[in-house]
């Protein structure tokens, strides 16, 4: 049979009362002790304590103005606010005071409801939360204790169970969760129990450690991948977690690499086992996407190879197969014309602005690139350009800027001086940060550099497709024809004016002045060289100092004597203050020294001179001509 419900069970215990018959008189009475008695059991206690409850909430009920007293309501709350007490008190309490929440809801049977029903309310949350910290307490026991349940015995020890999403259960209980090899401590558990749960970790997950290295042992190497924290080394990852990080090692080929700390807890030729399978799948990975750079390397150490070549193919190693020409002029230099057939078998492009392997700007092959330089570096992984572009685009200026540029670039191309050029290329470069052309995303010019791309002011072209215009620019002059950025090739690719102009400056080409229609308008100089970089100003002639020694001012202190500094004198008898040289006599004979003796292969000075000294050039300055000019009347 079904239990019997509980208003009907505390309506019937009410009934056998005298004072409760006496009180339920007329429908509304009736009505009203009906309500009480529906009032839930929350305490769980029995029908008999339940029933009490109601018959005095009836009482109150019954007579006068049928209002629980708020006071007496006021102090039932009261006894119950207590959060001290073990699991089943509390619940107790909650029970309680959960029944004198639900009698705070009829507006009819309080002067204040709201008030109390609010007071109620807060006293229910705050027992809630007591509640709760005494069941993880009663649950944090429980675990520790089966923990330590005889944990010295093997025979004795617990099982651990590791599920799908790396929860770690020993016995039922939760200890914590796995990451990748690593344990990581339940983040629930008290400071004083952490150590506990890995002591039980360490002793229960050896064997489980052992599987998962086994299960890495014979995964494919799609499995693998290669990522970067922010901020952080490369790593390699596996389901999800890093087993290894990488840093720059003594060849670009070669990185260095340290297991996750997780993997210490396993014997050393587990360990050893997961380093040479890891090991494997990085030479893999380089044999499927960077062969070209592999054989780079090993023609840099190969003695059949002549020697320059081979400095040409270390430094193209080192730095991932990719470098500009002006970086390796001068070891390039020094490979025999015949030699550079070694070059081209190994697959490198001698362009004119670049020295590449095509196949090393595959999208496959610049990640792997660009992860090695960022090894070298010690900096995290940037982010390359879209795969299939051809050119990158910065935020685009304004039209106004735009024919200012070129202007600048063309007239300092015209120049033919490349200080000045390389000065109005790089005042037209934006300060907005650069973005792709398709999509438009933020352009890292590490990752762009590294992908193959060369700066042309505001744009970026692949150095294939620059070596490529600049061959069409010799093959126009060599047909006759004028080179534009109106070329049906340039237009296709999007170069505008500006960045054609830096392209061509950068390829060795300069303007023909004044170039007739249909004639070649340029004229290949060579590529500017970069202007080496010193401290001080650098003589122009063999034994000429520089402008500003000897040079006099109108007070007749010699320019570029620093303070403190003895002037020195000047070849025309003067000292730097204007004054006669004291030692213009004293000097001995140049060809007939005391300490040497006389010269017998020179005769002497008046001899050599034709008797009559040399005959010195008569330099005509503008005060003499000024001068003469004064005598003769004439003011010209």
């Amino acid at each position: 049979a079904a239990p019997e419900a509980i208003d009907l069970a505390v309506l019937q215990y009410l009934a056998d009362l005298p004072d409760v018959v006496a009180r339920a008189r007329g429908r509304a009475q009736v009505a009203r002790l009906w309500a009480a008695c529906s009032v839930p059991d929350f305490q769980k206690l029995g029908i008999e304590h339940h029933a009490r409850t109601i018959h005095r909430l009836w009482t109150w009920l019954s007579q006068g103005n049928g209002h629980i007293p708020q006071d007496w309501f006021a102090a039932q709350l009261a006894r119950l606010d207590n959060v001290q007490g073990d699991v089943d008190a509390l619940a107790g309490r909650i029970g309680a005071v959960r029944i004198w929440a639900y009698v705070a809801q009829r507006d009819d049977w309080l002067a204040q409801p709201v008030e109390m029903a609010a007071r109620a309310r807060a006293l229910e949350e705050r027992l809630s939360d007591a509640l709760h910290g005494a069941l993880r307490q009663r649950f944090v026991d429980r675990r520790a204790s089966a923990l330590l349940r005889r944990g010295g015995d093997a025979k004795a020890l617990l099982s651990v169970d590791v599920d799908s999403a790396g929860n770690v259960t020993v016995d039922g209980h939760r200890i914590g969760t796995m990451r990748g090899f690593r344990f990581v401590v339940d983040p629930l558990a008290r400071a004083n129990e952490k150590r506990l749960l890995l002591a039980a970790a360490e002793r229960r997950l050896g064997a489980h450690l052992n599987e998962m290295a086994q299960a890495l042992l014979a995964v494919d190497d799609k499995a693998f991948t290669l990522a970067s924290p922010p901020g952080g080394d490369a790593q390699i990852i596996w389901n999800g977690h890093p087993v290894a990080t990488l840093k720059a090692g003594q060849r670009l080929l070669a990185p260095d690499m340290t297991l996750d700390a997780g993997l210490s807890s396993l014997v050393p030729e587990i360990q050893q086992g997961v380093r040479d399978r890891l090991g494997l799948w990085l030479k893999n990975q380089f044999e499927r996407h960077i062969p070209a750079l592999l054989k780079m390397e090993a023609g840099s150490t190969d003695a059949e190879l002549p020697a320059t070549v081979r400095a040409v193919l270390a430094q193209l190693a080192d730095a991932g197969g990719i470098m500009p020409r002006n970086n390796l002029d001068e070891a390039l230099g020094q490979v025999a014309k015949e030699d550079r057939t070694h070059l081209r078998k190994a697959g490198v492009v001698i362009g004119v602005m670049d020295l590449y392997h095509p196949g090393l700007m595959k999208p496959a092959a610049a990640q792997w690139r660009m992860a090695l330089l960022s090894l070298k570096s010690a900096k995290p992984l940037v982010a390359l350009p879209a795969p299939g572009l051809v050119l990158l685009q910065d935020k685009e200026a304004s039209e106004g800027g735009k024919a200012d540029e070129a202007r600048k670039i063309e007239e300092a191309a015209k120049s033919e001086e490349p200080g000045k050029a390389e000065e109005a290329a790089a005042e037209s470069q934006p300060a907005a940060p650069a973005v792709a052309s398709k999509p438009a995303e933020p352009l890292d010019e590490i990752g762009a550099r590294i992908a193959g791309f060369r700066k042309l002011g505001e744009a970026w072209l692949r150095i294939d497709m620059a070596e490529r215009l600049a061959r069409g620019a010799h093959e126009a002059i060599a047909a006759g024809k004028p080179y534009g950025a109106d070329d049906p090739t340039i237009v296709s690719i999007g170069l505008n004016e500006a960045s054609f102009l830096e392209l061509m400056r950068q390829a060795g080409f300069r303007p023909v002045p004044d170039a007739a229609e249909g004639t070649p308008n340029w004229q290949f100089r060579g590529r500017p060289k970069p202007r080496a970089k010193f401290d001080a100003p650098r003589n122009r002639g063999g034994n000429r100092r520089p402008a500003q020694q000897g040079r006099q001012d109108q007070d007749g202190q010699a320019q570029g004597a620093g303070e403190g500094q003895r002037a020195r004198p000047d070849r025309r008898g003067k000292n730097a203050d204007g004054g006669p040289r004291r030692d213009r006599d004293k000097r001995p004979d140049r060809d007939n020294r005391s300490d040497r003796g006389p010269r017998p292969d020179r005769g002497q000075r008046a001899d050599r001179d034709g008797g009559g000294g040399r005959e010195r050039p008569i330099v005509a300055t503008g005060k003499a001509l000024a001068g003469l000019g004064a005598l003769f009347g004439r003011e010209d």
